[in-house]
């Protein structure tokens, strides 16, 4: 099946050799002190409204897959899984956030996003995390407050 070219704007298409995904990324970060879930699960929540790419599934379409609207919502994890799951086994989503004790593992298929992409969605996270938390914490000249959207 030909895609035309008005069907695939806005998605994101993986052509593979075998249909499997093999690019992927993680990013631990350790922290000082352990997670506060509650402050790390609603600053999390906030910051998915904001990048609504990443809350995407995968659909086969023809030879191809594309991109859709998951219509589930994404959780943080409280476990020390350091390896990358298939996203059938994570509810569509094409990345997984998890907490354990004071560090962060973000995993995610690199196609989903370039590293750029990643480091904001994780930048916004984190702020929030500390404002949270009632830390004040100054933006960088270049960050939009999700706030202020």
């Amino acid at each position: 099946m030909q895609i035309k070219d008005e069907e695939s704007y806005g998605n994101m298409l993986y052509y593979t050799m075998d249909g499997k995904h093999t690019s992927f990324v993680q990013i631990k970060i350790v922290l000082d002190e352990d997670v506060v879930d509650t402050a790390m699960e609603s600053a999390f929540e906030r910051s998915c409204k904001r990048f609504p790419y990443f809350m995407t599934t995968l659909k086969k379409e023809g030879n191809c897959l594309i991109t859709v609207p998951n219509s589930k919502v994404p959780v943080v994890h409280h476990d020390n899984l350091d390896y990358v799951i298939d996203y059938s086994e994570n509810d569509g989503f094409l990345f997984r956030f998890s907490t354990n004790k004071n560090v962060i593992i973000f995993s995610f298929y690199h196609g989903l996003t370039d590293g750029a992409g990643i480091f904001c969605f994780l930048r916004v996270i984190l702020t929030e995390y500390y404002k949270n938390l009632g830390e004040e914490v100054v933006l960088a000249q270049d960050f939009i407050d999700i706030n202020s959207l």
